[in-house]
């Protein structure tokens, strides 16, 4: 078994436990569980997608691969509060179609379909489809870490348990998360009623493809404080993304020059 992470840019991975489907998947009728990596990777390259150059970060916590800002953002955040990395507002389960420009149009009329949609951001929808109503096909088309879903070539949207891991949800106190390694983005959100962006540096959302009512989806929801859990927001709201690389089945990693090759 070999795994090859190219330094430049794209990242050809030869074994991904079951690449393009995650674990912890509350929706699936064949949830697959993803196996625990023995080493943390580390010096991880860099790379490049829709024209921003992505670092990877491994975590503290549960040494997942994150990439390093939410998806669209020019830059990690200096700050919560920094503008540079708000990045995109996605509606839940649609395509990088456009739509998820803070300036892009608006449409109150519901898409018939989920694909082929154009670059309107549509409004005054709890849900800016009436196809697939049940969620299914949008959960399959953003766990993909194929390269064909939202997220890079070996990245996907992560699940609620994988957002929830990283934060102290216990803590009375809360936590700092300006000094948290995520460094997550007060990027507040796009409203479903008018499309207007509303709350940027004061609390933020990032989307999982889970759900667990109709009609809503799962995100985790950012103050300042900490993560304040699970929200169950509707999905024609506008939402941050931010990648996780799949577990993968791993045992000797080492970096020699332009790839990281994992050992048989």
């Amino acid at each position: 078994m070999k795994i090859f992470l190219q330094k430049s840019g794209i990242i050809v991975l030869a074994l991904f436990l079951f690449a393009g489907c995650g674990s912890d998947n509350k929706n699936s009728n064949n949830p697959q569980k993803d196996l625990v990596a023995e080493d943390m990777i580390t010096d991880l390259p860099s790379l490049m997608f829709e024209e921003k150059m992505y670092l990877m970060l491994v975590s503290p916590n549960t040494q997942r691969v994150w990439l390093d800002r939410n998806l669209g953002a020019d830059e990690s955040c200096s700050s919560p509060e920094d503008i540079a990395c708000v990045g995109d507002y996605y509606q839940w389960g649609r395509a990088t179609d456009g739509h998820q420009k803070m300036d892009s149009p608006l449409q109150s009329e519901a898409s018939p379909s989920i694909n082929n949609i154009g670059d309107l951001f549509i409004t005054n929808r709890v849900d800016w489809t009436t196809a697939d109503e049940n969620g299914s096909e949008r959960i399959l088309f953003w766990s993909k870490s194929d390269g064909n879903g939202i997220c890079p070539n070996g990245f996907r949207v992560p699940t609620m348990n994988e957002l929830e891991a990283e934060f102290d949800m216990e803590s009375e106190e809360g936590e700092d998360i300006a000094e948290h390694f995520l460094k997550p983005s007060l990027a507040g959100f796009r409203n479903l009623r008018d499309g207007l962006l509303t709350d940027v540096g004061v609390e933020g959302s990032l989307w999982s493809y889970d759900f667990t009512r109709a009609m809503s989806a799962d995100a985790l929801f950012i103050t300042p404080y900490g993560a304040g859990g699970t929200s169950t927001g509707r999905r024609g709201f506008g939402y941050s993304i931010r990648c996780i690389a799949p577990l993968i089945e791993t045992t000797d990693i080492k970096i020699e020059d332009d790839f990281v090759i994992e050992s048989d």
